[in-house]
């Protein structure tokens, strides 16, 4: 077995060893090694097999033995082969050649033997004699075949061959006939030999680098030849560094010969130039070699400074080559060689940039404004300079010296120049340039190149001032045009307007690029974060100043002024959030960089700082805001503008979403909103609103999607969401569909909000909009809305008969014969002739006066044209008054014929549009829409309108008006003989007007035509009586008064029901008044017992019932409603139609409520009531037929949580519910049911809920589209089903993960907004936030949003009496939170859900139950004198002690004090273990007998009341309210204390709260002080009975060592009695005020003089000064004790006023906001306090001189100028100097603040001095006199003047005849006395 695999091994070998023998023959023939040998290349594709020794035609012996011995190395290995060839090789000379040859061949024959090589070596020796070819390409080929070999072969093996291989590369490149392309060849041989055998390749450096040098500086070798060779020095890269002093020689070497060629004297030639350039390419890449390597090692810093000096040569050489040959040609090498001493040296290549830019920069010399050198370069050649200095600048760091960059920004700089360059890629390199200096991290590059860029700017504006003013200068602008005089009028010879225009917008672009990117960076530190916002500050300014976009020049350039605006923008943006920015960088320590102060803060520290200088910069910024967004404004500012608006908002969402941020700046960022709210209401929000009605489409969207941001963000203040809603509400008549549906998402936004804070009455105070309008019409004008303009206004031209039938056409509903857009057509017809808008004279002369008073409706011709063309239902309103002008012209002649005629079509419309609706309603079952019928519901309310405005016009042509202009003659005339005829018809259509009316659901108009029936009933019914007493016939008389009475209970029903659905629920109290007395006498004489038994109201008491509705009172409603139903007497006259219309508001009250267990027991109780009054006339009225129970039964089940039998109720509504109709109430409902069904579906339906959610949509967009013309509470139910439409949509898509833009925080963003604030309770309607909250519990159950928002409807159900829905609500609320995991808002929650409870329970009537569970929530932290403020729920208690101080302090009539007081005390035992609590000892042993004394009652009353106000006040200082409480408290004790009542307390019995306010020992003189009294006394005593005491018997003094006589003693003590008695009985005294001038210190020291002057009468005066002083400041201590609680409510009154007159930024958004703001009646508080201040200052400003001095300091002084002449009356008569200094102080405030209001009073009272005025009415003359001295001239000589018209002439005279009477006879009289 072992020998078969022998021999098959053996014959593998034979068979293997053919082949092998071809293999090593074809690699030693192959053609590369052929080639190398100088084989014949035609040859060598000739042969089948190996070449041959005939191939060569020649020999190449020292090729071929290099070869051999090649082949053989690789045979034999290295070792063996040095072995081999030691001492022969290399070869030198002939021996060693025969030598080797010898060896060849012996080596040959021993592979041979052994089988490594073939028998036969034919063709080894003939490689050995082969011969050399002259063919370039076989030795390219050659050299192509060691590349390949050396590359690809084991450095380790192959090395040995490297050096001879370079030695022939020596000779080659030796060899002259080298060509270039096999010096390419060589070149990569070469390389692979220099990277792959370093060590071999180092001892031939020099020489191939010389050899290579003498190739490269062939003058006539190409560039791309040459670059080919330096190429390949780069990459002998660890060459050049090992042979380190040899690269810098080199260097030095090309150095010197360019300086040789640079410095030659004769004319450069073309020859000199191209040795130039080959001496700089091998320069500049021997250099980056060698630079490039030591960088690589790290050993730059050995060749620093011979590369500096190379370089001051280089760039002298440079210059002079310059000079010499030009820059063009020269440019792209002397470019490269600056940016490679650029990259290496950094910093140290900023000593030679100066030089260096003046070397690139020479080629661009400007001549007249003109780039000279531009013109000899390409656009890319200058853009190769200008990226040359780029890169320059960029490597030099913070190095780059400014004075450089002051060179480079010149105005005048070639550089500069090239911003006008018409290629734009030259623009954009250069304003890269200006981008990189101004970014630069060296603040003193940026500010060098701010300043230039400034000053260039206020250059170029001075330009085109002088282009446009022609000298005028701005008198608001600093002069400064001399400073720049010589430099604008030389620039404005060679500069065009053209570039003037464009350089100045290129400086601006490049100051606003600038900051786009500012603080993004990671890398930038806070510093310099920090920097750049102080630069943009300081840009803003220069902006603001020098540059203002709306004035001169500017105003003329648009493109400048849209350049400013964003500039302003961008910088805006970097200054309102720089703070953010720092506060991202800011390290965990939260230090910040030294302040303004020079100190250094925390950001949490600079909160306020922050807030204020964001509040002064925004209101710098909103000035250009509004006038970016003015009327006459391009579009591109606008747009701008708009966009402006939307970073800020967008930033403020940023900062509010971070939390960091949010923490360590504004702490919960109340004072950084508040600012917002503020700035931003005051001066952006009104312009954003006012383009809403801008002619371009583009910016209307703007305004839209800019809203929605503000809404999102929480920008806008809430007493302005009624005027954004307004102008949603107008804009959903816009012309184009897409922009109605983004206001119509606004509105559904912002409406909640809105109804929220202002409740659903349309108010005539609304200031925000008021504000609005008038800020359209320059804010000086009154306010009007386009509605009362357009019913006024009238073209003096008159209107074409076509266009009066296209507006009959289209509101008879016959929109088929009325082209599209007829509207705008309509308004472009009178086009230009809106400037002839004006009224026309009135020919009646009577009327010639009040024709002129609707002239204060002023009107804008240009805004009335931006309504029309962007209001289609303002366009339609105006063509229906013009079209009942037009009537009145052509007398009621029109396309539907003479006047009867178009009375009739008139009336038959009326009466088509009840008709209309119904059969839209009932028969849309096969119908799609209301398309299909041709039915609008626009066109009905239009028609209305246009009965209306046709009857205001045919009164004023026969009657005249006091606002209309008058008819013409011809009309005037006409109507006034056919009066009769109009007034019978406009009498006869009421009917139809008010059902016209009811049907389209215009509440306002049919309360106006009910009103209008009720007056002709009226005189009906007196006419039916008077005929009763005349008549005879009673059962005729009878039935009339029947029909009579039907027809009043039917129009009352209607106008009941709309004033209802208005909430004007006073109006139907006086409606109800006014039916009851003037039809009460209508009901048949047998029937007046049953009104009686119905209540005062009788026939008309269900009118109660919606006076309830009105206010919201749906449960008293129902009560009263279903009261009447049990009464047999109220259905009998109510009759099956009042019946009906009870049921149906009973069946609405309870879907208000969403009482469903209440509404199904009352359905059961009316299917009893109708069994038990069957077969009675109002039987069968007695059902719910005619309502949609279906419907609210499936919302009744959907509420309880069943789903199915909501469907199965669904089921039974009618198919047409699906519908669309232009009914507006079953539009409402329809749309309600397509959400239910939406709600009601199952996530994977995700088609049919977007089908239905679309189609609930559809449903009210006619409806409300009609409403907003009555305005937003027509409009409010509609718009909140919207936004339980867009909620729901928003929800799910939150729910599913699928709201990445963040659509459901924009929808609940303003609602989440006013929930901060308790709701406005006054014309509320529960059945919207009921149904907003079914939503919110339906998407977001848990949400902070949904949980606050059921707290305050429990609230509003609680203030409307609902008590039922308010006791649901909290179940359901308590329910939520119990779901959602435990914080802090569910703890506040749960408490301020107890503290509801209890406000429900004293409702309710439970006064002792409910004031009993607030003293169990707040006495567990009123006893404590300190309590903590961080709690998140002290608002909440603050507010519950304020409220218990109230039910205490109101001493209700049904609550039994004694017995309550004691289940107060019980609630709290640690009350009881005071042993000082005497009187609740009292209360606790009264228990026993139930018995408790009034004035222990009062007692405790009184101090739980203080210490529940103090309590509050601790809890929350910022509660104005609480402090006012105090104080009024603290006032009322004091005067109680004073006057000796038994009310006043004594002592804390129940805490120690109030021990600062209520002290025992308060009230007299305590033990030390009698002591000291006695001692004083005793002292004097002493003194002056020094001289008898040894003379009488010694008795001791108690308690001393001094020993007086017995008579002393008994006087000393009687003095000391009357002493202590008489200083406690004044220091009870009352004030300054109320004791006749006289002080009770003065009066006091007199009565202790009588007393001790009594006692000891030769008492000495000295010592009794002495005796009385002491005692005096005893006193003084006692007195300031007595009177401490004056003190502490002045220091109350005082923290009222200056809580409550804050700025809204001072207050935060809603602290105040809720609790003051709001208020009513802020006002008269403020005056009462400043009242009780001024009493207490007056009474005892002495004794609390340092209490009241810094409490007045800290108050605003605005609450002072309500008693200004109380301040007066007391300035210069008050006793007392320093309350009269005090008063002097508040009034020189008063002057600094407002002059005006005390300049007159100050003057006339120094008039009235006969002589000189008071000290303090002089100091405040001279305020004013310093402050305002034009001012005083002016009021002085008014009242100058006042005074010369006062005293007539004949006065004057008299009073002087008598003066010089009196004169003459007193001169008489004197001369008599002197006679003898």
């Amino acid at each position: 077995m072992d020998t078969q695999k022998e021999d098959d091994l053996e014959r593998e070998k034979e068979d293997g060893e053919p082949e092998r023998e071809f293999e090593l023959e074809a690699a030693m023939y192959s053609s590369s090694n052929s080639l190398l040998l100088g084989s014949d290349g035609s040859a060598l594709g000739q042969h089948g097999g190996p070449p041959r020794s005939g191939v060569f035609r020649h020999s190449n012996p020292r090729m071929g033995e290099t070869l051999l011995r090649f082949l053989l190395c690789a045979i034999r290995g290295p070792a063996q082969s040095a072995k081999d060839f030691s001492g022969i090789w290399p070869i030198f000379d002939a021996a060693q050649s025969r030598d080797f040859h010898n060896i060849m061949q012996g080596l040959t024959n021993e592979l041979e033997t052994q089988g490594a090589l073939p028998r036969s070596n034919s063709q080894v020796s003939s490689l050995a004699t082969c011969a050399p070819s002259s063919d370039n390409r076989a030795a390219e080929m050659a050299l192509a075949g060691l590349h390949e070999f050396f590359n690809t072969g084991d450095a380790n093996v192959i090395e040995g061959y490297a050096s001879p291989v370079l030695r022939a590369c020596q000779e080659i490149l030796e060899d002259e006939r080298t060509s270039l392309t096999l010096l390419r060849s060589l070149l990569n041989l070469l390389t692979v030999l220099s990277v792959k055998f370093t060590r071999c390749f180092q001892s031939h450096f020099a020489d191939i680098v010389d050899l290579l040098l003498g190739w490269a500086l062939v003058p006539d070798l190409s560039d791309t030849d040459r670059c080919i060779i330096t190429d390949t020095f780069l990459q002998f890269q660890k060459l050049w560094v090992g042979n380190l002093q040899f690269s810098l020689n080199l260097l030095t070497k090309f150095l010197g010969d360019m300086e040789v060629l640079a410095q030659d004297a004769t004319p450069g030639t073309l020859q000199q130039l191209r040795r130039l350039l080959a001496l700089v390419s091998c320069f500049v890449t021997v250099l980056q070699a060698t630079a490039t390597g030591v960088l690589e090692m790290n050993l730059l810093e050995h060749i620093i400074e011979p590369l500096q000096e190379m370089l001051q040569r280089l760039l002298t050489c440079l210059l002079m080559v310059t000079k010499k040959f030009g820059n063009t040609k020269w440019l792209k090498e002397s470019s490269r060689c600056l940016i490679m001493f650029a990259d290496i040296l950094k910093e140290r290549f900023a000593n030679f940039y100066p030089a260096a830019m003046d070397i690139l920069f020479r080629c661009l010399e400007a001549k007249n404004g003109v780039v000279v050198g531009a013109s000899a370069l390409s656009s890319k050649q200058i853009q190769a300079v200008l990226k040359t200095n780029l890169l320059l600048m960029s490597a030099q760091r913070l190095a780059l010296p400014a004075s450089a960059v002051q060179n480079i920004l010149k105005m005048d700089s070639s550089f500069a120049y090239l911003r006008l360059h018409p290629n734009h890629l030259v623009t954009g390199v250069a304003a890269a340039t200006y981008l990189f200096l101004l970014k630069h991290a060296s603040n003193e590059v940026v500010l060098q190149a701010i300043n230039s860029l400034m000053a260039e700017l206020q250059i170029l504006k001075d330009l085109l001032s002088k282009t446009h003013s022609a000298g005028i200068h701005d008198p608001e602008e600093p002069d400064n045009r001399n400073h720049n005089q010589a430099a604008a009028d030389s620039l404005g010879r060679v500069l065009s307007e053209v570039e003037v225009v464009a350089l100045t917008r290129f400086d601006l672009m490049v100051l606003a690029n600038s900051f786009s990117d500012t603080g993004k960076a990671l890398s930038d530190s806070i510093h310099m974060v920090h920097y750049r916002f102080e630069r943009a500050k300081e840009l803003s300014k220069f902006i603001i100043e020098k540059l203002n976009p709306f004035k001169n020049p500017f105003i003329w350039y648009l493109e400048l002024q849209y350049t400013l605006i964003q500039s302003l923008h961008r910088i805006c943006i970097v200054i309102v959030f720089g703070k953010h920015t720092i506060g991202e960088r800011l390290p965990e320590t939260n230090v910040l960089f030294s302040g303004s102060n020079g100190k250094s803060h925390t950001l949490a520290e600079t909160s306020k700082e922050t807030s204020m200088a964001v509040s002064k910069n925004l209101n710098v910024y909103g000035v250009y805001i509004a006038k970016a967004l003015h009327i006459s404004a391009s579009l591109s500012v606008k747009l701008e503008a708009l966009d402006w608006v939307s970073s800020l908002c967008r930033g403020m969402m940023t900062i509010i979403n971070d939390e960091t941020f949010q923490f360590y700046c504004y702490q919960g960022c109340d004072d950084f909103r508040a600012c917002w709210h503020t700035c931003l209401s005051k001066n952006i929000l009104f312009p954003v609103l006012c383009a809403a009605s801008d002619r371009d489409l583009k910016v209307r969207f703007w305004v839209a999607s800019v809203l929605q941001l503000l809404l999102q963000a929480k920008l806008i203040y809430p007493v302005y969401f009624e005027a954004v809603a307004n102008v949603a509400l107008e804009k959903l008549g816009d012309p184009d569909s897409s922009l109605q549906s983004a206001f119509r998402k606004v509105l559904s936004l912002v409406v909640p909000a809105a109804l929220y804070l202002g409740g659903c009455i349309e108010k005539d105070d609304n200031y925000a909009y008021k504000h609005i309008i008038s800020y359209v019409k320059g804010g000086s004008r009154k306010y009007s809305h386009w509605k009362q303009v357009f019913t006024i206004k009238h073209l003096s031209q008159s209107s074409r008969s076509q266009q009066l039938v296209y507006i009959l056409n289209y509101i008879s509903q016959r929109s088929q014969v009325v082209p599209s857009g007829w509207f705008q057509r309509l308004v472009l017809s009178y086009h230009g002739n809106l400037k002839s808008w004006l009224p026309k004279p009135h020919k009646d002369p009577l009327n010639s006066e009040a024709g002129s008073l609707w002239l204060d409706l002023n009107v804008d011709c240009e805004t009335l044209e931006r309504v029309f063309s962007t209001n289609n239902l303002a366009a339609a309103w105006w063509s229906i008054h013009e079209a009942a002008r037009h009537c009145i012209t052509v007398r009621l002649r029109t396309h539907l014929g003479g006047p009867t005629q178009t009375f009739a079509a008139l009336e038959r419309m009326l009466l088509d549009v009840a008709q209309l609706l119904q059969v839209d309603s009932g028969q849309r079952e096969s119908s799609s829409g209301a398309s299909s019928l041709g039915v609008h519901l626009l066109p009905m309310r239009l028609l209305l309108e246009f009965v209306e405005s046709l009857k205001k016009q045919i009164y004023n042509a026969y009657e005249g008006s006091a606002v209309l202009p008058a008819a013409p003659n011809q009309s005037a005339l006409f109507f006034r003989a056919n009066k009769k005829v109009c007034e019978e018809w406009f009498a006869r259509i009421c009917e139809a007007l008010m059902n016209a009316s009811l049907a389209i659901q215009c509440n306002a108009g049919t309360f106006h035509h009910t009103a209008t029936r009720l007056q002709d009933l009226r005189n009906a019914a007196a006419s039916t009586l008077r005929d009763m007493a005349r008549s005879q016939t009673v059962d005729n008389s009878q039935s009339l008064r029947v029909k009579l009475l039907n027809d009043v209970l039917r129009i009352l029903r209607h106008a009941s029901l709309a004033l209802s659905r208005l909430h004007e629920s006073d109006a139907i109290v006086g409606l109800q008044i006014w039916a009851t007395s003037t039809f009460g006498a209508l009901p048949l004489d047998d029937s007046s017992l049953g009104l009686k038994s119905m209540g005062a109201f009788g026939l008309f008491g269900w009118m109660t019932g919606l006076i309830y509705q009105a206010r919201g009172q749906y449960e008293n409603a129902t009560a009263h409603f279903t009261h009447m139903l049990q009464s047999e007497e109220a259905l009998s006259f109510m009759g099956a139609d009042g019946v009906q219309f009870v049921i149906a508001r009973i069946i609405e009250s309870y879907v208000a409520l969403t009482d469903w267990d209440s509404l199904d027991h009352w359905l059961q109780e009316l299917q009893l009531l109708r069994a038990k009054h069957a077969g009675k006339s109002y039987a069968g009225a007695l059902t719910t037929a005619g309502n949609e129970m279906n419907a609210i039964h499936a919302l009744a089940r959907f509420d309880g949580g069943d789903v199915q039998g909501a469907w199965g109720y669904l089921d039974l509504t009618p198919q047409s519910s699906s519908e669309l109709t232009v009914d507006p109430r079953q539009a409402l409902r329809r749309s309600e049911q397509m959400l239910l069904q939406a709600m009601l579906r199952t996530d994977s339906q995700e088609k049919e809920i977007k089908l239905e959610t679309e189609k609930a949509k559809a449903m009210l967009e006619e409806a409300l589209l009609v409403s907003s013309i009555d305005g937003l509470p027509e409009a409010a139910a509609y718009a909140t089903q919207f936004h339980c439409i867009y909620a729901f949509e928003r929800g799910r898509r939150l729910r599913f993960g699928h709201d990445e833009s963040g659509d459901f925080a924009s929808v609940l963003s303003s609602l989440q907004h006013a929930v901060q604030v308790p709701m406005n309770p006054l014309q509320q309607d529960c059945l919207l936030w009921l149904k907003l909250l079914r939503v919110y519990h339906v998407v977001l159950p848990e949400s902070k949003s949904t949980l606050q928002l059921c707290q305050q409807v429990i609230r509003l159900a609680r203030k409307q009496t609902n008590f039922q829905l308010a006791h649901r609500l909290c179940q359901e609320l308590l329910s939520g939170i119990s779901k959602r995991h435990k914080d802090d808002f569910s703890e506040w929650l749960v408490a301020s859900l107890q503290y509801e409870s209890i406000l429900l329970l004293f409702a309710e009537g439970k006064c002792e139950e409910a004031i009993v569970e607030l003293w169990s929530l707040v006495c567990s932290y009123i006893p404590f004198s300190t309590l903590s403020v961080s709690a998140s729920d002290n608002m909440l208690k603050a507010k519950a002690c304020v409220k218990l101080s109230f039910w205490l302090k109101e001493k209700y009539s049904d609550i039994h004090w004694p017995n309550l007081l004691p289940k107060m005390s019980l609630d709290n035992p640690k009350f009881k273990a005071n042993d000082s609590a005497t009187n609740l000892d009292e209360g606790a042993s009264s228990r026993e007998t139930g018995w408790m004394s009034a004035s222990s009652c009062n007692l405790i009353v009184e101090e739980v009341v203080g210490a529940s106000i103090k309590a509050a006040t601790l809890l929350c200082p910022n509660m104005s309210k609480a402090w006012l409480s105090y104080a009024s408290w603290c006032y009322h004790q004091a005067r109680a204390s004073l006057s000796g009542d038994c009310a006043a307390l004594r002592s804390c019995n129940l805490s120690p709260i109030l021990i600062q306010e209520v002290s025992s020992d308060g009230t007299g003189l305590l033990e030390e002080e009698v002591m000291q009294v006695r001692a004083i006394i005793m002292r004097a005593f002493l003194k002056n009975e020094k001289a008898n005491l040894g003379s009488e018997e010694i008795l001791p003094w108690p308690d001393t060592e001094v020993y007086m006589n017995s008579e002393n003693i008994n006087f000393v003590e009687l003095l000391v009695q009357r002493t202590v008695y008489l200083m406690q009985s004044a220091a009870g005294a009352a004030g300054v005020e109320n004791s006749d001038g006289e002080s009770a210190c003065s009066l006091l020291v007199a009565q202790l003089q009588r007393e001790v002057l009594n006692i000891k009468h030769n008492i000495d005066p000295s010592l009794m000064t002495s005796l009385m002083n002491e005692l005096i400041d005893i006193w003084w201590t006692l007195r300031k004790r007595r009177v401490s609680l004056f003190g502490h409510a002045a220091h109350g009154f005082l923290q009222y006023l200056s809580l409550s007159n804050r700025t809204h930024l001072e207050q935060g958004p809603w602290k105040s906001y809720n609790l003051d703001v709001l208020k009513h009646g802020r006002e008269d508080c403020t005056l009462r306090a400043t009242l009780y201040i001024l009493n207490i200052l007056l009474n005892y400003g002495v004794e609390l001189g340092e209490t009241l001095e810094h409490g007045l300091m800290t108050v605003p002084p605005v609450p002072w100028q309500e008693i200004i002449p109380q301040l007066f009356a007391r300035l210069s008569s008050h006793p007392e100097q320093q309350v009269r200094k005090q008063l002097e102080g508040l009034l020189i405030t008063l002057a600094k603040l407002s002059p005006w209001a005390i300049v007159y009073p100050t003057l006339v009272d120094i008039s009235a001095y006969d002589g000189e005025p008071s000290e303090e009415l002089q100091c405040i003359l001279d305020c004013l006199v310093k402050v305002h001295p034009k001012l005083v001239q002016d009021v002085q000589l008014m009242i100058l003047e006042l005074g010369n018209i006062t005293v007539l002439w004949e006065e004057q005279w008299l009073s002087t005849l008598q003066d010089l009477h009196a004169g003459r006879i007193y001169c008489q009289c004197s001369s008599m006395l002197d006679l003898p």
